[in-house]
């Protein structure tokens, strides 16, 4: 995955007009000055994932806390897509 910095250089370019570009649905969602284009030729999925320190830690309260906050705003936003043989929490 690029570098953030990448990813904001590539949001400017084509918020400047440079051209198109592919960009995270969650960096982009609502706003109008961005179209989709060519979304039935063009598919991307992403995974993203959550570091813990030790698989012991994926129990604790606070993890838990921040997945579920995380999973909710993401679904509220329409943003997951369902990922065939994906594993949650």
């Amino acid at each position: 995955m690029p570098a953030p910095a990448l990813r904001a250089a590539q949001h400017q370019a084509v918020l400047s007009g440079a051209g198109i570009g592919v960009l995270p649905a969650f960096l982009v969602h609502g706003d109008a000055r961005l179209q989709p284009v060519l979304p039935a030729q063009v598919s991307f999925v992403r995974a993203f994932w959550m570091s813990m320190l030790s698989p012991e830690s994926r129990g604790l309260h606070r993890i838990q806390a921040i997945w579920v906050a995380l999973r909710g705003m993401a679904a509220d936003a329409g943003l997951l897509v369902p990922v065939e043989g994906g594993r949650s929490m």
